[in-house]
C-alpha cells in the first residue's frame, strides 16, 4: 500500500526552511515520508534540502541491496544501486544530518550483530562437538563411517568462518582488498559511506589495479589471485555509495582522467551543496519524532525485506509508460552526445542507467515493503528523470570547472617550459606531461594559438622528412601576461 505521513501535507506546510541559498534539488519528486523527513533534517541542520536528499537516495538505494530489481530496455534486470557523493564545507551541517538520516541503518546493523552474537555461543558449542568426535575418531576411539566424514569437516570449516564473520552493513575507511572480503562476508553487499570520504577518496584516487567499486556497481563477478593473500571470488557483487567530501576532493577526483577512463566517476551522481551560512533562531531545533519514526520504520522495512533477501531478487512489473519515457530519455541524450556532449560522452552514456535505477528507489521509497508486489508507474519514471537533470547538470559543472582549472595549469606549464627554450612541439608537451597524449597536446596548444597566446610555424628539414609543427611565444614576449 502507499506509504504516507499522518498530515504530511498539513505538516510540511509548517516546516519554515531557514536556508536561503538557490537550491535546485526538484525536492517534490521525493515520496512523502522521505520528502518530510529531508526537509526536517535540512531546517535542523540549516542547509539546503540537497543534502539530505541525496543522503536519503543513497540510503534507501543500500536498502535495497540486491532483493529488488526492474526490467529495463537493455538488460533483463537492473538493480537500484547508486554512488551518490554529495559535497559540502566542513562545519555546514554534514555531520548532523548524516547522523539523523543514517540512524535506521546503524541501528539495524547493531540488532544484526546482537543476534548474531547469541548465535555465536550454539556455533562455539556445535564445533566443541565437532572437534571433540573428529579427534576421537583420528584416535580410532570412535568408528565413522566414510561417507559421513567429509561432511563432518565441511561443517567445522562453515562453523570456524562464520564465528570470524561480524555483520556489517556499512564501511568507511577500507582498503580495496579489505572491501573485497567485506563483500565475501556479507552476501556480497555492502554500503560505503562516509561523512567525510576523505580517506575513501584517496583509496580509490591511488589505488592501483583492479577496482572493486566498479564491479560492486555493476554486479559483475570477480575472482582475483594474489600471491600474497586468498583468492575472494564475488559472483554479483553489490555495493551503494555515500560520501559526503569537501569541495576540494570533488574537484580533485573530477580533475583525475583516470577515474573516468576506468569508468569511475561516470557512475557517480554528484552533488556540490553551497551551504552558505545563515543566522538561526534562539528556539533550539530538532527533527520531530511523529517525522523520524516512519523514515526510520521505512529504512527498516526495506532492509529486513530486500537487502536481507536470499537468491533472485524480486523482479518489478512496470506500465509500459515506464519503458516509453526512459527510452525517449535515452535517445534525447543519445542526439546531445553527438554534439555539445560529446567531450562528456562517458558521463552521458549513464544518464538513462542511473534513470532506471532511480525509478526503482523512488518505487521503494513510496511502497516501502510492499514494493515488490506493486506496479512501477510512469510517474516514477517522469521523477526518476527529473533527478538525472538535476544530477547532470551537477556533473557538467563540475566537469566544466576541472576542465578549465585543468587547461589554466597546462597552459601555465607550457609558458614554463618555453622559458627555457625558445620553441616547443606537442611531443614535447606529451613528454613532459602535461597532456595525457599527442591529440590532447596539439589541442592545447592549437587552442592557444587562436588565443593570441602562442605563434606557430611548421617546419620540414632541408633533405626532406616529416613537418613538425613549433610553437613559441608570441613575438618573443611572455604570454603569461596575455
Amino acid at each position: 500500500m502507499l506509504m504516507d505521513c499522518p498530515d504530511a501535507a498539513k505538516r510540511a506546510s509548517s516546516v519554515a526552511t531557514v536556508t536561503t541559498v538557490s537550491d535546485p534539488f526538484p525536492i517534490d519528486v521525493l515520496p512523502p515520508i522521505v520528502r518530510q523527513m529531508v526537509e526536517e533534517v535540512a531546517n535542523v541542520a540549516t542547509v539546503p534540502v540537497a543534502l539530505p536528499a541525496c543522503q536519503a537516495l543513497g540510503i534507501i538505494s543500500a536498502a535495497l541491496g540486491a532483493g529488488l530489481a526492474i526490467p529495463s530496455d537493455r538488460e533483463r534486470k537492473t538493480f537500484p544501486n547508486l554512488f551518490i557523493i554529495p559535497g559540502a564545507e566542513s562545519g555546514s551541517g554534514k555531520s548532523v544530518t548524516f547522523s539523523k538520516m543514517m540512524a535506521p541503518v546503524y541501528a539495524y546493523q547493531n540488532d544484526l550483530r546482537a543476534g548474531a552474537q547469541a548465535l555465536h555461543y550454539s556455533l562455539k558449542a556445535e564445533l566443541l562437538r565437532l572437534n571433540r568426535t573428529l579427534k576421537s575418531a583420528a584416535a580410532g576411539k570412535e568408528l565413522i563411517a566414510d561417507d559421513m566424514l567429509p561432511g563432518l569437516i565441511q561443517r567445522k570449516e562453515v562453523i570456524e568462518v562464520e564465528l570470524k564473520r561480524r555483520p556489517k552493513i556499512v564501511c568507511e575507511d577500507v582498503t580495496r582488498e579489505k572491501l573485497q572480503v567485506l563483500l565475501a562476508q556479507n552476501g556480497e553487499r555492502i554500503f560505503s559511506a562516509s561523512a567525510d570520504g576523505r580517506q575513501v577518496i584517496q583509496a580509490v584516487l591511488h589505488g592501483k589495479g583492479d577496482n572493486p567499486y566498479l564491479k560492486a556497481w555493476s554486479g559483475d563477478p570477480v575472482d582475483v589471485d594474489r600471491i600474497s593473500r586468498e583468492a575472494v571470488p564475488l559472483e554479483a557483487p553489490r555495493m551503494a555509495l555515500l560520501w559526503l567530501p569537501q569541495p576540494d576532493m570533488m574537484t580533485d577526483m573530477f580533475a583525475r582522467r583516470i577515474l573516468t577512463d576506468n569508468g569511475f566517476l561516470p557512475r557517480v551522481l554528484p552533488c556540490i551543496v553551497d551551504c552558505t551560512p545563515v543566522q538561526v533562531a534562539m528556539k533550539t531545533r530538532r527533527v520531530a519524532l511523529e517525522t523520524e519514526r516512519p523514515w526510520n520504520n521505512l529504512v527498516r522495512g526495506l532492509f529486513e525485506t530486500y537487502h536481507a533477501r536470499k537468491g533472485a531478487p524480486f523482479v518489478l512489473r512496470r506500465e509500459a509508460e515506464v519503458q516509453r519515457l526512459l527510452i525517449n530519455y535515452y535517445n534525447s541524450v543519445v542526439g546531445r552526445r553527438r554534439s555539445e556532449l560529446a567531450d562528456v560522452n562517458p558521463f552521458a552514456a549513464r544518464w538513462a542507467e542511473q534513470a532506471w535505477r532511480l525509478v526503482i528507489v523512488l518505487h521503494a521509497a513510496t511502497y516501502a515493503g510492499d514494493a515488490h508486489n506493486q506496479v512501477v508507474q510512469g510517474r516514477s519514471a517522469e521523477d526518476a528523470i527529473s533527478l538525472m537533470h538535476f544530477f547532470s547538470g551537477q556533473q557538467l559543472e563540475l566537469l566544466r570547472r576541472t576542465r578549465a582549472h585543468a587547461k589554466t595549469e597546462a597552459a601555465e606549464a607550457v609558458f614554463n617550459m618555453l622559458a627555457a627554450k625558445s620553441e616547443i612541439t606537442a611531443r614535447d608537451l606529451q613528454r613532459d606531461r602535461i597532456a595525457q597524449n599527442a591529440d590532447d597536446a596539439r589541442a592545447l596548444l592549437e587552442q592557444m594559438v587562436l588565443q593570441g597566446k602562442l605563434v606557430c610555424r611548421d617546419h620540414t628539414p632541408l633533405g626532406g622528412g616529416h613537418t613538425t609543427r613549433l610553437y613559441r611565444r608570441c613575438d618573443g614576449r611572455d604570454t603569461r601576461d596575455t
